[in-house]
């Protein structure tokens, strides 16, 4: 599980690489149209178009961990794990980015950005771990509705067969011993010679 979460995650944020290189070529175009911006103005605009897809890609984890993990438990900690380990991945590979765009200038003025800028996203991702901000864990009959309610069913059968069982053999037998006594029992002979015999009130 957490390994398919691991691979999941940095597709989502390989991705995310591809379309800030994409983003990123479309503000240097529009950027060199106006005859350009000073060092600090270029790398915030290319750094805004990097980090905006980050969080767009942390966004997507963050949104498709609940869908794969249900528990909070060991696979929930691993799966925050695994997409912590594509972000920072995703962050290590920024500096180097937006730095080929600039001739390699402003090397140092860009690492600081991306770091700066980085802190947030981790802050997010650390407080939906600690379940701060993630929805909370659903209960296995709201992730299983159709089994529960065959279960729930089979629950129901069972028991009518377990009413009838008792109803048959243990209910209806005491039933049938609790009866009048017979005239030929001890008790309805004392009962007769206790009886005045016939005339003798007379």
């Amino acid at each position: 599980m957490t390994e398919s979460i691991g691979v999941w995650a940095t597709a989502v944020f390989d991705e995310a690489f591809r379309e800030s290189g994409k983003g990123m070529a479309r503000k240097q175009a529009g950027l060199a149209k106006r005859n350009g911006l000073q060092q600090s103005g270029i790398v915030t605009a290319l750094g805004f178009v990097y980090m905006r897809e980050g969080e767009r890609a942390l966004t997507r984890c963050l949104d498709g961990i609940p869908r794969r993990v249900q528990g909070r438990g060991k696979l929930w900690k691993e799966a925050i794990k695994a997409v912590d380990g594509a972000l920072n991945e995703y962050l290590d590979l920024g500096t180097e980015a937006i730095s080929k765009r600039t001739g390699g200038q402003y090397r140092d003025l860009i690492e600081t950005y991306i770091e700066d800028e980085g802190v947030a996203l981790k802050l997010r991702l650390s407080e939906f771990g600690n379940e701060w901000t993630a929805p909370e864990a659903k209960g296995w009959h709201e992730l299983n509705p159709i089994k529960f309610q065959l279960l729930i069913a089979m629950v129901g059968f069972l028991l009518g067969i377990l009413a009838t069982v008792i109803t048959t053999k243990w209910i209806e037998p005491q039933a049938d011993r609790v009866i009048s006594p017979s005239a030929s029992s001890p008790c309805a002979n004392s009962a007769a010679a206790l009886l005045p015999e016939s005339g003798s009130l007379n």
